[in-house]
């Protein structure tokens, strides 16, 4: 929350005068202190009750609004911003307003909405606080994201946050952040405290290999019985390429943000790379593995010609990304494969997993993920996906080149003993 605490001058925390009009009979110092003692909903309590008595004044709203993004209510307080904004504030109010807004839009993923209303009064403002607020989140942009507030990665990224709150998710006090080309991982950006559910993704952005077997192709492969190794990877793997090719698909923001590169696994890897495991069973088990997925796509356009719409390295690639990607759970008491948007990005880091725990819920038809112990603001979040089958080859994509050498190596150790 410390964002707000910005102080204007001789007037209150946000640049309304105590003795303007508009916000006669609405004490802004007992406000203040409210929210510095994070009495948020006494806070707009008292807002809500000025607004009834004297109607909708922008002071009002601004307070409010700003109570409802500390307490992650981020649509109570656009709206009640955008209300502000409507009531034409002038002077010092317009500029604290403006200001608000973008910070609201900040911690609701989606900037540059508020960079772009900011610029359109650059010009009405003779005191340069708008244009220095507009350095100051692009500045703050650069830091949090890894990238510039325009750049086509970060504006992938806000569509990707958007289409997923416009779905039903919810998260606090987490974002996106940029690592390199087709690498991101997701940060705390305030510390989350230990057992506070922080993402909650519901079930219609929920991705099974049911959704898979309802594709046209997918129909086509279950139909012709065609033998395949987990077949719970191939129709995930399905249903994302299957959406790919489709360029009017509703999961597009989330594929824009999905990795394409798989150079971070071992049958990627590069011959450097791969002479660093000389002596040892890897190389052998990299190409056998290789191998048995060349085999697997021709037994498939074999029996589904069709399938030949997607190539064979598409299809390697793709089954290789979901195990990596992939959550174990209960759902009505049977156990599923499922990929979860956002929650798919966590890190994989062997020393922060334990950071958190997840599960399906049936009551709320919803994947929950919670903070096992205290996050601090600014670690990554990180996450075990779960029990799933030994293999050398199917390792995170999250981890740099020399972690995965080492966690190679690792499992390799650990089936011996």
């Amino acid at each position: 929350g410390d964002v707000y605490k910005r102080q204007v001058s001789t007037q209150s925390t946000w640049g309304f005068n105590k003795m303007d009009s508009e916000v006669k009979g609405l004490d802004l110092g007992v406000l203040d202190n409210l929210i510095k003692e994070g009495k948020y909903q006494d806070a707009i309590k008292m807002c809500t009750t000025h607004i009834g008595s004297n109607g909708k004044t922008c002071a009002a709203l601004e307070y409010r609004a700003k109570c409802y993004s500390l307490k992650n209510e981020h649509e109570k307080a656009l709206s009640d911003i955008k209300e502000a904004i409507q009531l034409n504030p002038t002077g010092n109010a317009l500029i604290s307003v403006l200001q608000t807004n973008v910070d609201i839009l900040w911690e609701y993923g989606q900037v540059n909405e508020g960079l772009k209303l900011l610029n359109s009064y650059v010009s009405k403002d003779s005191t340069g606080t708008i244009s220095k607020k507009i350095e100051e989140t692009k500045k703050r942009c650069v830091e949090d994201f890894g990238l510039p507030h325009d750049h086509p990665d970060i504006i992938k990224i806000e569509s990707f946050i958007g289409w997923a709150r416009q779905g039903g998710a919810k998260f606090k006090g987490i974002r996106m952040k940029y690592y390199g080309p087709d690498f991101r991982g997701v940060h705390a950006y305030q510390q989350i405290d230990q057992n506070e559910p922080f993402l909650i993704v519901p079930k219609n952005l929920i991705i099974t290999p049911q959704s898979g077997k309802e594709t046209p192709i997918g129909a086509q492969v279950l139909k012709s019985g065609v033998k395949v190794s987990w077949d719970y990877l191939v129709y995930i793997a399905i249903f994302l390429m299957w959406e790919m090719h489709n360029q009017q698909s509703k999961w597009k923001p989330y594929l824009d943000v999905y990795p394409r590169l798989v150079n971070g696994f071992p049958m990627f890897y590069s011959e450097y790379e791969k002479s660093l495991l000389k002596g040892t069973p890897m190389l052998d088990h990299i190409s056998s593995e290789m191998e048995q997925l060349k085999e697997e796509y021709h037994r498939i356009i074999t029996s589904v010609p069709e399938f030949k719409m997607f190539t064979q390295e598409e299809y390697i690639r793709n089954k290789i990304l979901v195990i990596s990607r992939i959550f174990y759970v209960k759902i009505n008491g049977v156990t599923e494969r499922i990929m979860v948007p956002l929650a798919d990005m966590f890190n994989h880091y062997y020393e922060k997993i334990g950071q958190t725990y997840w599960q399906y819920s049936d009551k709320d038809t919803a994947f929950i993920v919670k903070a096992q112990k205290t996050i601090p603001k600014g670690d990554p979040i990180c996450e075990n996906y779960g029990t799933k089958p030994v293999s050398y080859t199917h390792l995170r994509a999250h981890e740099t080149s020399l972690h995965l050498v080492c966690r190679l190596l690792l499992e390799k150790k650990k089936t011996k003993t």
